[in-house]
């Protein structure tokens, strides 16, 4: 994590940055030179930069330059992707004494709003930059930002300086902010153990005062701010963590192989260290901080400081040294890979033991093949990641040994069922069963089904619910003399314009199959309307009665009108069958009758 410098948000003479990994300080951009600051990334949740919603959404830069048109600056990404940002080198123009810029790259896609009367796309030879403050927005000068769009978000990321030009002309980086689309969880560390001096291999009898290191860590670039990184050492013996202290004092400690190794952390994270369990290895740790999967932010030099103290004694036997293929033990200056039982002999008569036997067992790296078939939406896990798409994947895992497990996966991801869209249309009363289920009501169901493969496969069940209405209007319901026939009329029955007609008589014979059925005789009729599509009915039925016997008339008896008689009484009592009064009238005058 050297030149951890930058990044993703300052707070400098008043100008404020919007994310939380301040930058530690101004940082120099040499003359006729360039330089490479570095950076990690780390938490950050959608850590896929192809991602929908991911990316890097834009690229704020401020800093000083006493000749812009000599300063090229290249953006790196962790993919090995890098955008030149600032180019080219022209140096045809005046210098710019004293000028500063805070601008902002944006993706090809979004519109710049450069400062009138500079282009849109960034060049130093075309752009009359002046030596005042320049703003604005701008296309990078070469290539798009959108070209990180591949790759993690997490990891190391390079900021690449560059100046051709006289030792006289040079500049400051003040910040740099990456954009991310898709922020959340982001954690920057600006922690930096450098590099430690002195002897990489120490060997000393136990209690010697060669035992107190003065070991000190040296840098090529910036240290880290001490008001918010402190320094201490790791300890361990045998690679296995035994404690921190900030003085690499080891004369108190036991006949042993001792590894000291540098370690730069944030000093808020001091209860975040882990305990010293006789579990984890030096390496692990240093593993786990670089890839930020503990909460502490800190950084563990690459290389540590082998310590062998031998007992005062004829003879020394060391503990095993278990290793992976691959690595090696160091003691006193000597390197061993393979396993076995080495003596070292110390030329040091009269202060330590002349002889120290060293237990070498080399543990081999374990390799397995798995081959997984899964439905698509499902997901294999290896370690801590997931894969949920067709393709050969390696993966290095951690055994309990400590050593290497690589995992190599063949996965195949069955292409998703796509959604059956079934329609049904069935009688009142009735119902339907799929997948074991039965249905009965109007609607729409999602049933979940497994398919021959295993996989989850849909039907979209849309049932509806056929009860038709049979209906009957009549003319009337009563045949008279007079009414001979009644009209039944069946249009009124539902759903309209879908049902077949069927009139009956009262044993159920089809006697019609229009509309309307005419009526010339009393009794009971039958109507049933049948759905054209489902076949579902409904029958009604009406009862037409009838008058059409005739009356018979008397007036009681017969009688002569003449002058001894000029009234004759009419008695229409008599009268039988009759479906109302009957009115009977007087003669007017002889040989008249009105009724």
């Amino acid at each position: 994590m050297k030149h951890c410098i930058t990044i993703l948000s300052i707070l400098l003479s008043g100008w404020l940055w919007g994310q939380n990994c301040p930058l530690e300080a101004p940082l120099p951009i040499p003359a006729n030179d360039s330089i490479v600051y570095s950076f990690e990334v780390f938490d950050v949740i959608n850590n896929n930069l192809a991602a929908p919603g991911q990316g890097v959404c834009g690229v704020q830069m401020r800093f000083r330059h006493n000749s812009i048109t000599d300063f090229e600056v290249w953006l790196k990404a962790p993919n090995g992707k890098e955008i030149q940002l600032i180019g080219p080198n022209a140096t045809v123009s005046p210098p710019t004494l004293g000028g500063s810029w805070n601008v902002t790259f944006v993706r090809c896609l979004a519109t710049p709003m450069p400062q009138v009367p500079f282009a849109q796309r960034w060049n130093n030879s075309t752009n009359p930059f002046g030596a005042s403050g320049i703003t604005g927005s701008y296309w990078p000068f070469s290539g798009c930002l959108e070209e990180f769009n591949t790759g993690p978000v997490n990891g190391t990321w390079e900021l690449k300086l560059k100046t051709i030009t006289s030792t006289q002309i040079r500049g400051s980086l003040l910040g740099l902010d990456i954009q991310f689309c898709d922020k959340r969880g982001q954690r920057c560390c600006f922690a930096d153990a450098g590099v430690l001096s002195g002897p990489v291999n120490v060997a000393a009898c136990q209690a010697d005062f060669d035992l107190n290191l003065t070991t000190a860590p040296t840098y090529s670039g910036a240290k880290p701010d001490s008001s918010k990184y402190a320094y201490t050492y790791a300890i361990g013996r045998d690679m296995i963590l035994q404690g921190f202290d900030s003085i690499p004092d080891l004369r108190r400690m036991s006949p042993g192989n001792y590894q000291v190794c540098g370690l730069s952390y944030l000093r808020k994270d001091t209860s975040l260290f882990p305990a010293a369990n006789n579990i984890l290895r030096l390496d692990t740790l240093r593993n786990q901080l670089k890839n930020g999967t503990i909460a502490l932010c800190g950084e563990m030099t690459a290389d540590c400081i082998n310590v062998l103290i031998a007992p005062r004694s004829d003879s020394t036997v060391l503990p095993i040294e278990i290793i992976c293929a691959g690595d090696s033990v160091v003691v006193a200056g000597q390197i061993f890979k393979t396993t076995g039982r080495f003596p070292i002999t110390f030329n040091q008569p009269g202060r330590c033991d002349s002889l120290v036997i060293v237990n070498v067992r080399v543990e081999q790296s374990l390799n397995s093949t798995l081959d997984s078939i899964i439905c698509a939406g499902d997901s294999v896990a290896v370690g801590t990641k997931q894969y949920k798409v067709t393709g050969n994947y390696v993966d290095t895992l951690q055994a309990s040994s400590g050593c290497d497990s690589i995992v190599s996966l063949r996965l195949v991801v069955l292409p998703a069922i796509p959604v059956k869209d079934t329609s049904i249309e069935i009688c009142s009363g009735r119902s339907v069963v799929i997948g074991g289920q039965r249905f009965s009501a109007s609607g729409v169901y999602d049933i979940p089904l497994v398919s021959s493969q295993g996989c989850d496969s849909l039907i979209r069940l849309t049932l509806t619910i056929i009860e038709p209405q049979s209906v009957i209007t009549a003319t009337d319901t009563f045949l008279t003399c007079t009414r001979t026939q009644v009209v039944l009329d069946g249009t009124q029955s539902t759903p309209l314009g879908q049902v077949m007609y069927r009139w009956e008589d009262n044993m159920g014979n089809p006697i019609g199959d229009s509309t309307h059925f005419v009526v010339t005789s009393p009794n009971t009729y039958y109507l049933q309307v049948i759905t054209t599509k489902s076949l579902c009915a409904r029958r009604v039925r009406i009862i037409i009665t009838a008058d059409t016997l005739k009356p018979i008339v008397n007036i009681g008896g017969m009688d002569t009108l003449n002058c001894n008689t000029p009234r004759i009484t009419l008695n229409s009592t008599v009268s039988s069958n009759l479906a109302a009064p009957c009115t009977i009238g007087r003669l007017p005058a002889p040989g008249g009758l009105r009724g």
